[in-house]
């Protein structure tokens, strides 16, 4: 199954999509570097990151911070 990872702000909105693909066998990372959509810096504070495969989804909780 494709995977996407997302990171979500507390209001629901989609700040940035950090993975978007088919996994390759052995262990995926991806990392986020604390910006938007559009390259900038989001400000400090909660967050959630929202993994999708196929029908599953789990959504973890994360805090930035500067």
């Amino acid at each position: 199954n494709k995977v996407n990872i997302d990171v979500i702000n507390t209001t629901g909105s989609l700040v940035k999509t950090i993975y978007s693909a088919y996994p390759i066998n052995g262990i995926n990372s991806a990392v986020w570097d604390g910006k938007n959509h559009k390259g900038a810096n989001v400000s400090s504070g909660i967050y959630y990151v929202r993994f999708v495969s196929g029908n599953a989804v789990s959504t973890v909780k994360i805090s930035k911070t500067k």
